[in-house]
């Protein structure tokens, strides 16, 4: 898996014209829990963790599209490891750092696709 194909999705997902219809494409979200969750080794694998992870973000931006990730099993698994960087909740408050916006950005869509169910 190339980081390119990660960051395709993510760049699509950052105009709102198309999440809804990404979202409805059950292979995508698949392949964008799958690259988050299993990003590989070596020095591209952390790209294309961060890449699917914020293609997943992004979508959940949306209204029509929140529903339908909520129901995908891979996405909320995929955006409750995410906010939990070291595989727990991290303590105290965020320091603005671009890991703990992305990681407060992920909450905020955590959030709101369990409001979605």
């Amino acid at each position: 898996r190339t980081p390119d194909i990660a960051e395709a999705m993510e760049l699509h997902a950052g105009y709102e014209t198309n999440r809804s219809s990404m979202a409805q494409h059950h292979g995508l979200l698949n392949s964008l829990a799958k690259m988050a969750l299993e990003p590989g080794q070596g020095q591209e694998g952390p790209k294309v963790h961060q890449a699917a992870v914020s293609a997943m973000e992004r979508l959940a931006r949306d209204e029509v599209a929140r529903p339908i990730l909520a129901h995908n099993e891979g996405v909320m698994m995929a955006l409750t490891r995410a906010s939990y960087p070291n595989g727990e909740p991290s303590s105290g408050e965020m320091d603005g750092s671009s890991v703990g916006t992305r990681e407060h950005m992920v909450q905020i869509a955590l959030k709101n696709l369990v409001a979605a169910m």
